[in-house]
């Protein structure tokens, strides 16, 4: 079983939960500068929000900022493969979904 790597110290308590929310579900074998870099940007996605809620009229750099850090976010989530459903088990009960009921079944 390959070792956890440690969460990056320049990470911040976003980032940190981030990390180890991530690597107790996946394995993310030799990409783990690119979730480092997922950490980093959520990180900074979230002081950019905790500074929009403590503006009294919205600022539009603030917006900015925030839709381009989330395309980054969004961007990097796809290329580690976050995006993707988990496998259905096998032995699961029912029609696949997607599967139309057998019509002779009626």
């Amino acid at each position: 079983m390959p070792r956890k790597p440690q969460t990056p110290k320049k990470l911040g308590p976003a980032g940190q939960r981030l990390w180890r929310w991530a690597l107790e579900r996946f394995e993310f074998e030799n990409c783990e500068p690119v979730l480092e870099q997922l950490c980093e940007i959520y990180d900074r996605l979230e002081g950019v929000r905790t500074e929009s809620r403590k503006q009294e009229k919205t600022d539009s750099k603030l917006v900015n900022a925030e839709c381009k850090l989330l395309s980054q976010y969004n961007q990097l989530w796809k290329t580690l493969g976050l995006n993707l459903e988990e496998e259905q088990p096998k032995n699961r009960v029912g029609r696949p979904a997607g599967v139309p009921a057998r019509k002779d079944y009626y």
